[in-house]
């Protein structure tokens, strides 16, 4: 029954493409990030402001992982990103991880936050990641008990995706629903996460939906509009994130808690 019903969606998805005329013309080069870990983490992704570091939260494994995506001047390459070892720092906690997010550290460093909830308190852990060699620090005495100021100035309330355009999606998968000749299997009231990129061309907006096998892609037109142009295939993806200037998608999998890359340029012909 469960089989029957994963390959009734897998087929809902690529039939949806096809109507929409996304699909692709051939098979789609990306990247694969392991974090060598079981199923069940990577269930959110972070990406330095630099783009220099990528890291996920491992629930199931009570840490983070992290990426050093490039040392290169001219920036990430999806190229380069197959094969990197991740270094893994487990944390001091049974609680559970929240949310990741980087800001600017210390000594010209990057620093990643980690929200964690334990027995109906937050605290807040933190790793640096600095240097030309990848260096790795734990700091559990960031934050004892975390207070509403303490997760408001590290964890920002404001989405990536602005509450305006979240409604767009939905607007769009509704209308979708209506007029596809096939099932449009996106619940438009649970998304998981969203992000948007820009370039000259316009603006086009990702997401991730709860127990969904697809990255929705959408082009938002000068309208306003959110119009999907393309459904990417992934085993249930949780957290993504996007590099402003590489154009590189990250996609955390949760099923197979690896992270998988894409290049937006090629994502868009």
């Amino acid at each position: 029954m469960i089989l029957g019903t994963m390959l009734i969606r897998t087929c809902s998805l690529m039939l949806f493409s096809l109507v929409l005329g996304c699909a692709s013309q051939g098979p789609l080069q990306s990247a694969v990030l392991d974090t060598q870990l079981p199923p069940g983490n990577a269930t959110d992704v972070a990406l330095s402001p630099s783009e220099r570091f990528l890291a996920t939260a491992n629930p199931a494994r009570g840490s983070v992982t992290v990426f050093m995506l490039s040392r290169r001047a001219d920036g990430v390459r999806l190229d380069a990103l197959a094969g990197l070892r991740p270094a893994e720092v487990e944390l001091s906690t049974s609680g559970a991880l929240e949310r990741i997010v980087w800001s600017e550290g210390i000594d010209h460093g990057e620093a990643l936050y980690i929200l964690v909830r334990e027995d109906g308190s937050d605290s807040i852990r933190r790793v640096y990641a600095s240097g030309e060699k990848f260096s790795l620090s734990i700091d559990e005495e960031e934050v004892a008990e975390a207070t509403k100021g303490d997760i408001s100035r590290y964890f920002p309330e404001n989405d990536p995706v602005a509450d305006d355009e979240r409604l767009r999606i939905r607007e769009e998968i509704r209308r979708a629903r209506e007029h596809s000749p096939v099932e449009v299997d996106l619940p438009s009231d649970m998304i998981v996460d969203a992000c948007s990129w820009q370039d000259e061309d316009g603006r086009f907006i990702f997401a991730t939906f709860k127990n969904t096998d697809a990255v929705a892609m959408f082009d938002v037109t000068q309208r306003g509009q959110a119009e999907l142009v393309r459904l990417i295939p992934s085993a249930l993806p949780g957290g993504i994130a996007i590099g402003r200037e590489s154009g590189i998608l990250y996609i955390g999998e949760q099923r197979t808690s690896r992270v998988v890359a894409f290049n937006v340029r090629e994502l868009k012909r």
